[in-house]
């Protein structure tokens, strides 16, 4: 402390003096070297933690030297640390009296004033400090502590009005940062913090704040850079990393949230939240066993019903009824009244195809709660299953009451009334008021489609259903448009449509009626349901003019084989170039094909095969294989949903459901068979196309296997990435 400092001062020249002989002091009673004594003493027993004997011993300091008044500074923190407030503040009043324009001085006042609960009096202490020093930090948060319960925007002020004069002060800028947010003001508390982090890209503390602000604010993209840069610096920081696992699946970058949660789970393996997040990365890849696996590690350390109710989902989607079962009847037992549970419970036994029992549960919750109106949906729903349809209208007319505006149970009554050929003027204002609420629904759509056919509106009803068989793809939809058709003399098209029909659902026993043994095509011929799809199919590719992606590849041949992750680019006419990349990000190794594969560097191990099936899959892209199928010398059969196309030099497939290509073979001019993979399909803006592409050669049984984590369509590509 300043008056500490210069008292010693005091004290170490006056014993120098006196060891010299010096006449500046007399020793005696009352003598200057008396009160160095004593004013050493205070020291001893203050540093000691005797702040009451210090006290003491300050206050006789000061009746004997009139002179120390600077040791009031010592005597007020004594005071105050013995519970002695009156002294010490009339203590520090006598030192600010004494040190003229000191903020110091002011600082120490108002901390008395502070201690002893007098925040005006603290407030205008703490305020002079900051207005004789104005770059006194310590003087400016207690100026704005005080200011902040009161006048909290005055606080803010003074925070602002500092870094007008300090804008290079980071600290300074994280409070108010800080203050700002707890004033709700995000805007401005982003901005703030934006500033230290250009000041400081290094300065953890705000990127962590930043990136949880972009959070809160929901502007996810930069909530992820944030984040991503905070773990620049700390990578192992496990809230981080499963944050922003969790941001990526919100965003639909399903191979980024696998990765970061992954990380998380290295450093935490038993977390109950980054396990239950990562078990929805696996829903979304449809890997429905692993997620099995990450959401029953999960239920082990969450009581949240919740996540038990999601498990027990899981296990029926890989037919673990049973299981699903015994989760759903756990809950229960542990809530017998709880009519939620009671509900997921029929759920489990309608999707088991048990309706008896899922009534059953459905009454019991419908006797606590008798105008639940998803309870009532169901319960008609499994009386349809039963085939008392009289029930099932009674149900789903309750629905109506209660909830005028659901759509589902006007569809569902609609339908059913139109199906069976009743009530066609009321189906009809129900189905026409069900589109009005959901007008992009297919199977709204539908519904209305087929209650005007049965209403003899045939050409509203091809309308419709024409547009929406070609969207929805549906065994029933088509059905629906190929009766239309047909009662309106368009015979062909109605078979073609019940053709398409089939290939969705090659065992529909209503379509192969309709067609009989005539209909179902063997061959790629005008109008038939095979060739409409080969020309879909066609048709996309022909879409795609380049192509761009990261990827992981394996190359193989024998014994050789180059594997990691790549760069993949593709432009027509069939050029490809495929960056395979080391662990540091540094290229391994180049392949450019223009006709003929390039590698570098040179030297680099090569496994041969690839000047097989580089042609094929350019011609796939461009269009040109599929269109070789496009002829009615080309056998046409039918495995499950997936056509095949057969000639006398190649194969291709194509999953009618899906609408993606499977397989392509080719037998080259010198008989090697080549043969391309195709699955995991996905939509790319529009279209759909196989994310996993796996090639075969004959020749020395070359092949590759090549998987996208990302694909951009018809990117602006320099022409210089497919030169040698």
């Amino acid at each position: 402390m300043k008056s500490s400092v210069q008292y010693i001062v005091g004290v170490w020249i006056g014993a120098i003096l006196i060891g010299m002989g010096g006449p500046l002091v007399v020793r005696g009673e009352g003598s200057c070297w008396d009160c160095y004594r004593l004013y050493l003493r205070g020291l001893v027993d203050q540093e000691e933690g005797r702040p009451l004997h210090a006290a003491a011993v300050y206050q006789e300091v000061l009746r004997k030297d009139s002179r120390a008044g600077l040791v009031n500074e010592d005597l007020t923190d004594a005071a105050m640390a013995s519970g002695q407030s009156d002294v010490a503040l009339q203590a520090a009043l006598r030192y600010v009296e004494v040190s003229t324009a000191n903020a110091g001085a002011y600082l120490l006042l108002g901390r008395v004033h502070l201690g002893r609960g007098e925040g005006a009096a603290a407030r205008a202490a703490f305020e002079k400090a900051l207005a004789l020093d104005p770059g006194n930090i310590e003087a400016l948060n207690l100026a704005a502590s005080q200011r902040q319960i009161q006048d909290p925007l005055g606080a803010r002020g003074l925070y602002e009005k500092f870094l007008r004069t300090h804008p290079e002060n980071d600290d300074v800028r994280t409070t108010l940062a800080e203050v700002q947010r707890r004033q709700g003001d995000v805007k401005s508390a982003i901005e703030s913090y934006e500033k230290i982090v250009r000041s400081d890209p290094s300065h953890s503390e705000a990127l962590l704040a930043l990136a949880g602000l972009y959070d809160v604010s929901q502007s996810t993209p930069a909530a992820i850079a944030a984040y991503e840069k905070y773990l620049d610096i700390f990578p192992d920081h496990f809230d981080v990393l499963s944050r922003v696992g969790q941001l990526k699946l919100l965003e639909g970058d399903i191979d980024g949230a696998q990765s970061y949660l992954d990380r998380a789970l290295v450093i935490d393996p038993h977390n109950g939240a980054a396990l239950f997040w990562r078990a929805l990365v696996a829903q979304q890849r449809g890997d429905w066993n692993e997620a099995v696996d990450f959401m029953e590690r999960a239920a082990k350390k969450s009581t949240e019903t919740g996540v038990h109710l999601r498990l027990a989902s899981y296990y029926a989607q890989v037919g673990r009824e049973k299981d699903a079962l015994g989760v759903l009847r756990r809950l229960h037992r542990q809530e017998p009244n709880n009519p939620d549970f009671m509900y997921f419970l029929a759920l489990a036994y309608e999707d088991l195809n048990k309706p008896r029992s899922a009534i059953r549960w459905l009454d019991r919750l419908l006797a606590i709660d008798p105008n639940r109106v998803d309870a009532l949906f169901h319960l008609a729903v499994n009386w349809d299953k039963r085939k008392r349809f009289d029930r099932a209208e009674t149900a789903l007319l309750k629905v109506i009451e209660l909830d005028p505006n659901n759509h589902m149970a006007m569809n569902y009554l609609g339908y059913t009334w139109a199906d069976n050929n009743r009530n066609l003027s009321r189906a009809t204002e129900l189905l026409e008021r069900a589109n009005a609420l959901d007008p992009n629904n297919p199977a709204y759509r539908d519904s209305l489609g087929w209650v005007y056919y049965r209403a003899g509106r045939y050409s509203e009803a091809e309308s419709i259903l024409g547009s929406v068989a070609r969207k929805a793809n549906d065994p029933v939809v088509w059905s629906h448009y190929g009766d239309t058709l047909d009662a309106v003399g368009k015979k062909n098209e109605a078979v073609r449509a019940w053709q398409e029909g089939v290939l969705v659902d090659p065992n529909n026993k209503d379509l192969l009626k309709r067609l009989g043994v005539a209909g179902r095509p063997t061959r790629v011929l005008p109008q038939t349901a095979p060739r409409t799809l080969l020309k879909q199919i066609e048709g996309t590719f022909l879409q795609v003019v380049s192509l761009s992606g990261a990827a992981s590849v394996t190359v193989t041949a024998e014994r050789r084989s180059l594997t990691g992750q790549s760069l993949f680019y593709y432009t027509r006419p069939g050029l490809f170039r495929i960056e395979w990349w080391s662990p540091f990000f540094a290229p391994r190794a180049v392949m450019v094909f223009d006709g003929k594969a390039h590698w570098s560097p040179p030297g680099v191990p090569t496994p041969g095969g690839e000047e097989d099936w580089l042609p094929l899959w350019g011609s796939v892209m461009s269009g040109d294989f599929v269109r070789r199928f496009d002829d009615p010398s080309v056998k046409v059969s039918q495995e499950g949903t997936v056509v095949w196309y057969r000639s006398t030099d190649g194969e291709l497939a194509v999953d009618a459901r899906s609408r993606c290509l499977t397989w392509a073979r080719i037998t080259t001019p010198k008989g090697q068979s080549v043969q391309l993979k195709f699955s995991e399909p996905r939509e790319q803006e529009g279209l759909v196309l196989p994310t996993v592409v796996e090639g075969t050669s004959s020749e020395e049984g070359a092949g590759f296997v090549l998987r996208f984590s990302r694909m951009t369509l018809n990117p602006s590509l320099n022409p210089a990435l497919f030169v040698p």
